[in-house]
């Protein structure tokens, strides 16, 4: 099967993207060793979490991203500012993140399966005993939100930011254009729509530092 990797717009967040990503390696490590120790008859677990599947595409898209995010993007040197028109004040970065489209879809179904009120003993069994701090219920819409910020409809908005994020380094800062300002505002307005379901407080930090 060709694999088909999608460069992506992901806004630093610090810890909050790579925290619920550690807790979702968690949930599904719970499937794996469930495999591993034979707590699970073969196909009690449903497809993607048989088999690692969900796992390892998460530890896949969890490599791509969290060089990034907080902490970790100035240990890998993505430290590029982005920047007002005129450098007026500062924006919460975008990051451009390689993924495979393939480890998203992963993500998606995996989110769907541990998300269905009729998934079978084994599915809620994990959500009941994983070691993650995070509530069944959080790990679930994490999981979906994350794959919704990989699979974000490209838009003129989308394409122009990342053309332009592209043509830099990612320890360059970026003084964005007028009309880049604008992109970058109606773009942040959808990535918080589906990670923090356009709470706007969380909507708030995106405004700039002035």
């Amino acid at each position: 099967m060709t694999s088909t990797v999608r460069s992506v717009l992901l806004p630093d967040l610090d810890i909050d993207i790579t925290h619920a990503m550690n807790e979702l390696e968690e949930l599904l490590l719970t499937y794996a060793s469930y495999e591993y120790t034979g707590d699970v008859e073969p196909g009690e677990l449903p497809a993607p979490l048989a088999h690692r599947a969900a796992l390892e595409a998460l530890q896949r898209l969890s490599e791509a991203i969290t060089p990034t995010q907080g902490e970790r993007a100035v240990k890998a040197g993505t430290t590029g500012r982005l920047l007002a028109p005129g450098g007026s004040y500062e924006l919460v970065p975008l990051r451009l993140v390689e993924v495979e489209a393939a480890d998203v879809d992963t993500l998606a179904a995996a989110a769907r399966v541990l998300g269905d009120p009729h998934a079978r003993q084994a599915v809620r069994d994990g959500l009941e005993d994983g070691r993650a701090d995070l509530p069944a219920g959080e790990l679930v819409k994490r999981a979906a939100q994350l794959a919704g910020l990989l699979d974000l409809a490209d838009t003129d908005d989308t394409t122009m930011l990342r053309e332009r994020l592209a043509a830099a380094g990612p320890a360059d800062d970026v003084v964005l254009t007028g009309a880049e300002e604008d992109a970058y505002r109606r773009t942040v307005d959808r990535l918080n729509a589906m990670w923090a379901l356009g709470d706007p407080l969380a909507r708030f930090i995106y405004d700039g530092r002035r």
